[in-house]
């Protein structure tokens, strides 16, 4: 079971520095399928605010069923200062 850290560091503001505790934003399902159909948006509901290590692992990986529809289920994150 992989588990993400309680807090995610801020995005590096220089491109190419990876900091795997880095906030970044996962597309659960993918713009494209595996026959470059389109299929996921860009909408905020098929994103989630993961570390980038686990955006890594994910990259090349399509979801299961399971996973889209547990994603689905995640009440969507507010900010209140």
């Amino acid at each position: 079971m992989c588990t993400e850290p309680t807090f995610l560091n801020e995005p590096p503001t220089k491109p190419g520095v990876y900091d795997a505790k880095a906030a970044r934003v996962h597309h659960v399902a993918r713009r494209t399928d595996l026959r470059s159909c389109k299929w996921g948006t860009n909408a905020n509901k098929n994103a989630a605010v993961i570390s980038e290590k686990l955006n890594r692992f994910l990259w090349c990986k399509y979801p299961s069923a399971d996973e889209v529809e547990q994603i689905n289920k995640v009440p969507p994150y507010t900010y209140t200062p």
